[in-house]
């Protein structure tokens, strides 16, 4: 019995909003594409990258994963401190 291989997921099926998500060759590219807050990672981001990180490292036909941001002024900023506003305030905080 020969070795079974996962070719996995065409990456448009997807439907990803908040992040660009490619496969060519060896090569899986994914871009945060949030240009306009600076690729800050809200909770949208952050699950639209476990769902392609995962089929990237389940591909047997990928060898590399390049992380990129969209945009010429910043890779990330780090977490969306917009939309986690609302788990920081407590009473007296603000």
């Amino acid at each position: 019995m020969g070795a079974r291989v996962y070719k996995g997921k065409d990456p448009k099926s997807f439907g990803f909003k908040h992040i660009k998500y490619e496969k060519n060759g060896f090569r899986a590219t994914v871009t945060i594409d949030r240009p306009a807050v600076l690729n800050a990672i809200n909770l949208d981001v952050l699950q639209e990258l476990n769902i392609a990180i995962k089929d990237t490292s389940w591909d047997d036909n990928l060898a590399v994963i390049i992380l990129t941001g969209a945009g010429e002024r910043a890779f990330c900023t780090g977490a969306d401190l917009t939309e986690q506003e609302q788990f920081l305030k407590r009473p007296g905080y603000y």
